[in-house]
């Protein structure tokens, strides 16, 4: 759509030499870094390295986001579910922090104490089917200009400046995801 200001891209990686890589790096720092953490933390720096990628396009204005935020897609209640999780300043952490902190947010989310994702089921179970795409396209309006919607689940820069999402660890190497209204402006 005209109003889109996301970039899409895909390509073909051959990550043998990053499996060797990340195997040796996981026995001298004693740590379990796999390839999705990699690729948020390269995604950091890359948005770190090109300042003008990490924003949204506003009425024909492009505007800066505060912060470099990677969200990742993981899988909950072994494999029936999935959910996006966001680390804020991703650019600053150490790989060891970062697998850490989605490690954190993941075990949160399993046991059900994630309070964003536990208000957006809530809200969401109230809403008639009808009304969500109409519900949803006026919350990420109101995401993409920096609104704070916590109440609803929903903190300002929800997913943050890019998402991952690694569904080779289900079988797939080639898959399109969907984009939903409410990431539409990340």
């Amino acid at each position: 759509q005209p109003f889109d200001s996301q970039i899409y891209a895909s390509d073909k990686i051959d990550i043998v030499n990053l499996k060797v890589f990340l195997e040796k790096y996981n026995k001298e720092h004693n740590c379990k870094i796999g390839i999705t953490i990699f690729i948020m933390k390269l995604l950091g720096n890359l948005f770190k390295k090109y300042p003008k990628l990490n924003g949204n396009v506003l009425f024909g204005l492009f505007l800066k986001k505060p912060q470099i935020d990677i969200s990742c897609m993981i899988t909950t209640d072994n494999g029936r579910d999935s959910q996006t999780i966001t680390i804020k300043d991703t650019d600053k952490l150490s790989l060891e922090e970062l697998s850490s902190k989605v490690q954190e947010k993941k075990d949160l989310i399993e046991r059900h104490l994630d309070l964003n994702v536990n208000r957006q089921k809530f809200c969401c179970s109230f809403i008639p089917t009808f009304m969500l795409a109409p519900f949803l396209r006026i919350m990420s309006y109101l995401s993409c200009c920096g609104a704070n919607l916590s109440w609803l689940g929903l903190p300002k820069y929800r997913y943050g400046t890019a998402i991952v999402a690694n569904y080779g660890k289900i079988g797939m190497s080639d898959t399109y995801l969907p984009i939903c209204r409410m990431i539409r402006f990340i």
